[in-house]
């Protein structure tokens, strides 16, 4: 107990003590949370049921408010009247009310029906009376047994039948008491049991289609999880359906399943309205139901008795209504079809509980197959309840790449640093999972393996990826914790304080982090790595942008192909010839328009004449999204005047006017270079902000006060920080300028892509 208080007094935090509790101590853990619902949502089948209950009352009950609120104890009285306010509520107390008289049974059932069971006729107000009287007795009378006999000896007389069929049915005709006993004998001998080896499917055109289509199933089913919930979405691509391989005891599982199995099923309390005219469910089976149900049974698990559906499908059906019109008559089952396995499928938190598991009972084939025919005989004479989905028709992960990146650092690692931190390690265990790591990054995003590793480990604010270095985080945070396990003024705690243990993981710890001992000290390090780094050159620049802020949260406006090549661009490893000779000697570094310049990434953004009119065409794109913004907010946008000034020609990209104020605003675009981005906007003012343009505004606007700013972004997502407090006090939001910086990179992808479009024979013949 000593140990166990020292380590939950070592928690400097109330949600790290609240992690350990529920990682290490799940059972006191979970018995104290509180599960009292305040104010519930009204469910569907809650809702149905009180409708249910209220049309069940007679028309002569009082009050009905409190005879309901005496059938629903977890509700108040004012949440009954509430609810039985509101209109959907009255539209289905209308829909059951009159869809049980404008209910139709097929015509080909109802013949049947009429054919074997008598349909009972009444007066429409009985009717009425009748079912608002019904409670929980069944919704049909006791099958008549007197029919069963005819219609056994009737299939006993068909031409297709065999002798050993025709003697099942005469003994059981003979000896009605032991029906059931010949048929236990003659089950085995007509379905054999049948266990097979599971034999992985074969390679083909027909089977490699099956698996794109699921994969293409899959795909879109975890894109609409990530986009409605990216908690659950992050917990069933890690976790999946199959998450762990820990086990409840069978102990746990026979003290929680036990007594659920073995007690009798309580009383059936649900309201349910007969559909009109009443009938029974229980008459003879027919060949035609069978083959209708078959058709509609979809291939599915196997039983005890290893039957399948394509077993079943292969007999001849008269098997099968001799079989099911004996269990019937019998109204009871032989025991090779009530003997089932039950499987456990888990459902979510500490899977050695086994209440955290979900059992899934598993009969035969044959057993569903009748339970199948009784289902579609039930749904023609009563209204079911949504909960009985059974009873109802029925109307491994991929994921795009952004999001595999952001559920890898938001959810994947941050699980592994509780269980690391308090556990034991080594380095050469943390480097090989962070060796794992980065190769996953550089393999999802494609990046080249020559990558540097400051580009993933760097926070998204400085240029990186903000990948948590685990080698460095984790001794960080166990140094952390031991160094408070002073302040504690706990006994245990100051005797582990001055144990040779403690000395010995604190000097560990020291020996891993060196010079980087704090957090502050780690981003400073990665910071400056990927800055002296050619993948990092110039994306100081950058610091700090809220263009830095696509990456982090994810966008929903890239396709997975552009957003690697976004992260290619900010690395600075999209693929030109400038990349391809790094660290060689001999190479051709020459830019294949023969502009006699070296290809790089700079050059054919910025100046290879190849790529003029694709600069242009961007510019012009990006001036364009500019002026809508600004047209929105309110201001008078005028795109490109030309101003005619002592002979010389100025052609601002907008001028802005709002308030008897003047805007002179000029759009640029520019890789990062010595010069910074602020001396790139102030150029632009200076430029512009001429006394001689001033005196010729003047005279145009007289009334107006004259400004002059810029919009000066980064080849690679950023904006000047003069740029981005001028929008800012122009009532640009931080998603507005987020948006701007990131269609600014993927506007220059497209002059990325134009350049080899152009000089694709260009090239080929500089290199002939």
């Amino acid at each position: 107990m000593g140990i166990a208080r020292s380590i939950l007094r070592s928690f400097s935090t109330p949600n790290g003590l609240a992690l350990h509790r529920k990682r290490a101590h799940p059972v006191q853990f979970n018995s104290e949370i509180s599960t009292t619902r305040v104010k519930a949502r009204w469910s569907d089948e809650e809702t149905r049921l009180l409708a249910l209950s209220e049309i069940g009352l007679s028309s002569s009950t009082c009050n009905i408010n409190e005879v309901l609120r005496n059938r629903f104890p977890g509700r108040t009285l004012e949440a009954i009247k509430g609810k039985r306010k509101q209109r959907h509520y009255t539209d289905l107390l209308n829909q059951l009310l009159h869809g049980a008289s404008d209910s139709s049974v097929p015509a080909e059932t109802t013949t049947a029906l009429e054919e074997v069971v008598p349909i009972h006729e009444s007066h429409p107000s009985e009717n009425v009376a009748a079912t608002a009287n019904v409670t929980a007795a069944p919704v049909s009378p006791l099958p008549n047994l007197t029919l069963f006999p005819d219609h056994l000896l009737a299939l006993s007389q068909q031409e297709d039948v065999l002798p050993d069929l025709q003697q099942l049915i005469l003994q059981c005709l003979a000896s009605p008491s032991q029906a059931l006993e010949h048929l236990e004998t003659f089950l085995p001998l007509t379905f054999p049991s049948t266990h097979r080896k599971v034999n992985c499917p074969k390679t083909g055109l027909i089977h490699s289609a099956r698996r794109r289509h699921h994969r293409i199933k899959e795909y879109a089913k975890v894109q609409n999880m990530y986009k409605k919930d990216r908690t659950k979405a992050a917990h069933y691509i890690l976790d999946g359906e199959n998450s762990s391989t820990a086990t409840p005891s069978k102990e746990d599982i026979n003290a929680t399943f036990g007594e659920l199995f073995s007690s009798s099923s309580p009383p059936d309390t649900i309201y349910c309205i007969p559909i009109n005219p009443p009938c029974t469910i229980f008459y003879s089976i027919t060949v035609k139901e069978i083959s209708k149900a078959l058709q509609a049974s979809p291939k599915s698990a196997p039983g005890p008795d290893g039957l399948t559906i394509s077993d079943i499908k292969g007999k001849n059906k008269i098997y099968l209504a001799v079989l099911f019109n004996i269990c019937l008559w019998s109204r009871d089952l032989p025991k090779s079809l009530k003997i089932s396995k039950t499987i456990l499928i888990p459902k979510s938190g500490y899977l050695n509980l086994a209440s955290n598991w979900r059992p899934i009972t598993i009969s035969s084939v044959l057993l569903r197959l009748l339970h199948k025919i009784l289902a579609l005989r039930l749904n023609l004479v009563t209204h079911l309840s949504p909960a009985q989905r059974a009873f109802l028709p029925l109307t491994v992960a991929p994921l795009k790449r952004n999001k595999k990146i952001y559920i890898l650092r938001i959810y994947a690692i941050p699980r592994l640093l509780h269980a690391l931190t308090l556990g034991r390690y080594s380095i050469g265990w943390l480097k090989t999972i962070d060796c794992k790591i980065r190769g996953f990054v550089k393999s999802t995003l494609r990046l080249p393996s020559s990558t540097s590793n400051a580009s993933l480990y760097a926070s998204i604010k400085d240029g990186g990826f903000s990948i948590p270095c685990l080698t460095q985080s984790i001794p960080r945070v166990t140094l952390m914790r031991l160094s408070t396990i002073n302040d504690q003024g706990d006994r245990d705690c100051m005797a582990f304080a001055t144990s040779p243990r403690y000395f010995s993981n604190r000097k560990k710890c020291l020996k891993f982090l060196g010079s980087t001992a704090t957090k502050y000290e780690q981003k400073k390090f990665w910071r400056d790595s990927l800055y002296s780094s050619v993948n990092g050159r110039g994306l100081d620049q950058v610091q700090d942008s809220p263009g830095n802020s696509w990456f982090g949260q994810g966008t929903r406006f890239t396709s997975g192909r552009v957003f690697i090549n976004l992260c290619r661009l900010r690395t600075n490893s999209l693929m030109c010839r400038e990349f391809n000779t790094r660290g060689r000697r001999n190479g051709h570094r020459l830019c294949r328009a023969n502009c006699q310049k070296v290809e790089s990434l700079s050059h054919i953004m910025q100046g290879c004449p190849a790529t003029h009119w694709f600069r242009v065409t961007t510019h012009n794109r990006l001036l364009s999204m500019v002026a809508d913004k600004f047209s929105s907010i309110g201001y008078n946008v005028t795109v490109e005047p030309r101003i005619t000034i002592n002979g010389e020609l100025r052609k601002p990209d907008i001028i802005l006017t709002i308030d008897r104020e003047l805007t002179i605003c000029d759009l640029t675009v520019g890789w990062e270079t010595s010069q910074s981005l602020d001396d790139r906007h102030i150029a632009k003012m200076d430029y512009y902000g001429t006394q001689a343009m001033r005196n010729h505004l003047k005279e145009k606007w007289p009334n107006h006060s004259i400004n002059f700013q810029a919009i000066a972004l980064s080849c690679r997502g950023g904006i000047a920080p003069l740029s981005h407090t001028f929008l800012q006090t122009c009532h640009w939001t931080s998603r507005d300028i987020s948006l701007l910086c990131l269609r600014c990179i993927e506007k220059l992808l497209n002059i990325y892509w134009g350049f080899f479009a152009a000089t694709s024979r260009i090239g080929e013949r500089a290199l002939i």
